[in-house]
């Protein structure tokens, strides 16, 4: 494909370009034309399952899994792999997973350059299941035997659809970074988590493709505006500030009124302690008491030291 730009008098007027032509009204300027290749967007990679295949998908094994699942193909849903499984006996397991492989890329590896996404629909029936949900892993590794895909996204089932007789359809996105890489092994893994789900799970629509992912950050609408400098003896400032918020709760004004009121009191009470001269008092009470607290121990140790027991 190819990107066209075209400038007259140095205005943009790309928009003059359409299907293929160019068709500009009036000229009014210099006319500059840019025509600039752009690579071809990668063709999605789809698989499609049927009544005996799997669609280039197998059976890779389980992790934690207590018990044997069975996986074949079904017309049901456009075509889809059926799994039959039982995770009543993991439904205290956080992890227990069972895995599918893509056969095709152990033959032939699969290049996925400029692809970030593998989608799918995800079949269920939530009345299978009393507890728990599923977590998803994708795994990839390039024909360079390096880790390429690692993500382990989980799955919000309340976001499924009604797709008719009892069972519920879930879009499923997995989204992970792009790499130009050619892959020799693929593993896509359903996670039971702390679920007691037993029954069958269709996976159908499934597509590895290039998706827009958002990235967090917000297209400025809006050119930003130069603000004159603010002029501090231009501001117009209260003469008296009050020391609490006018939009504070009637409470909280009266709370600290009432901290106030008690703090003038203590320091009230302090002050008539003090011209009083009972802290003197105190004080020497203190000192007498010591003393004789030292006399006593005193008494006690020269007891001791003649042999004499006090009864």
């Amino acid at each position: 494909g190819a990107a066209v730009q075209i400038t007259m008098g140095g205005i943009d007027v790309s928009s003059y370009y359409a299907g293929g032509k160019i068709a500009i009204p009036q000229v009014t300027g210099d006319i500059s034309i840019t025509i600039s290749a752009v690579e071809a967007k990668q063709a999605p990679v789809e698989w499609k399952p049927g009544t005996d295949n799997l669609g280039g998908w197998k059976y890779g094994g389980k992790y934690g899994y207590k018990g044997k699942p069975e996986l074949g193909g079904d017309k049901a849903f456009g075509g889809s792999i059926r799994l039959s499984v039982d995770f009543s006996r993991n439904a205290n397991d956080s992890w227990s997973e069972i895995k599918l492989e893509n056969e095709e890329a152990g033959v032939k590896p699969l290049s996925i350059k400029g692809q970030n996404t593998l989608s799918f629909n995800l079949y269920f029936k939530p009345e299978n299941m009393t507890q728990g949900g599923f977590k998803l892993k994708l795994y990839g590794k390039s024909v360079e035997e390096q880790e390429v895909i690692n993500v382990c996204p989980e799955l919000d089932l309340f976001k499924a659809k009604d797709a008719g007789n009892g069972m519920k359809c879930l879009p499923v996105q997995i989204n992970f970074p792009s790499v130009d890489a050619s892959l020799s092994y693929l593993c896509l893994s359903l996670v039971g988590s702390s679920t007691d789900y037993k029954g069958d799970l269709y996976i159908g629509q499934m597509k590895l493709s290039e998706e827009k992912v958002p990235d967090g950050f917000v297209d400025v609408k809006i050119a930003p505006k130069k603000q004159a400098k603010v002029q501090l003896n231009q501001l117009a400032l209260p003469t008296e500030a009050a020391l609490v918020d006018a939009q504070a709760a009637q409470e909280w004004i009266i709370c600290r009124s009432c901290l106030r009121r008690l703090y003038a009191a203590m320091i009230l009470c302090a002050l008539k302690i003090y011209k009083s001269k009972i802290w003197l008092r105190i004080i020497n009470w203190h000192r007498l008491f010591q003393m004789y607290r030292g006399r006593n121990l005193l008494e006690c140790l020269a007891t001791k030291q003649n042999g004499t027991v006090e009864k």
